[in-house]
């Protein structure tokens, strides 16, 4: 099993939206118009007191992330077709438009989620515990403290499920997989996988809250959508290269015509 060149599958992925930052931008307005609605439109945080406007809060934000979330599947099965198996491959289909792929995606996306949500729930309890002990406030160093806090819960949590998502390229070119396929992919590869989607994830994190200090609402807004979606490229990049690197495009498209 070839051990996964975290430098160069970063730099690829990169690479690859230079290059084909036409097609990309082709895949994104509708995601980007719902990104920047969905962070305008969303109500703000009732008092902490009132429980029952916090949770309605939360389903709705929730919802609202869900939709969003569902939104995103056709431009990331698109772009992962394109890492995968080139633009000029009949198969790329780089539209948006949903199918049986976004499909498949969805649901194993959704797998994946529900997988992660005990140790996100841990890590939100973990905040929480951490903020009731330091004592939460609106001054700097608190808010400050926090942030930080919750970015290393973050990365902690993606640490620990980045490994799965190494399945998600194969769903989005129509190939069957399943959980424990994960565990085959990889081998000796889970230190390097973790690596590759935390390198991916961190300047986009840094880039959000640097926006969230400097700019006003609105403008937040839409500068956070362009980073998502910007990001959410390189995300699939790294994930589409990666299986590339551990499969093989040959093998690749070898399964894709029956072989």
């Amino acid at each position: 099993m070839p051990s996964l060149d975290v430098p160069k599958i970063l730099t690829e992925s990169y690479r690859d939206l230079a290059r084909n930052a036409p097609l990309y931008l082709r895949l994104i307005p509708v995601p980007l118009a719902a990104s920047v609605a969905a962070t305008l439109w969303t109500p703000p945080a009732p008092p902490t007191d009132d429980i029952a406007a916090t949770l309605l809060h939360m389903t709705v934000s929730m919802a609202i992330g869900f939709g969003c979330f569902l939104l995103t599947l056709p431009t990331a099965t698109a772009w992962h077709r394109l890492v995968v198996l080139g633009p000029s491959h009949p198969r790329a289909r780089l539209a948006y438009r949903f199918g049986s792929e976004e499909l498949s995606y969805m649901r194993h996306a959704c797998m994946l989620m529900l997988y992660a949500l005990p140790v996100a729930a841990l890590a939100s309890a973990m905040l929480l515990l951490f903020l009731a002990v330091t004592g939460a406030g609106e001054t700097t160093t608190a808010i400050t403290r926090s942030t930080t806090f919750n970015l290393i819960l973050q990365a902690a949590a993606i640490a620990l499920v980045a490994p799965r998502f190494i399945l998600l390229p194969g769903t989005a070119i129509g190939q069957r997989t399943r959980l424990r396929d994960a565990r085959t992919l990889l081998r000796m590869n889970y230190g390097r996988m973790r690596a590759l989607v935390l390198l991916a994830w961190l300047p986009q994190a840094a880039l959000a809250q640097s926006i969230d200090l400097v700019a006003p609402a609105p403008a937040a807004a839409i500068a956070k959508a362009i980073v998502g979606l910007f990001f959410l490229a390189i995300g699939v990049g790294v994930l589409s290269h990666a299986y590339v690197w551990l499969t093989g495009r040959v093998v690749v498209a070898q399964r894709l015509r029956g072989v």
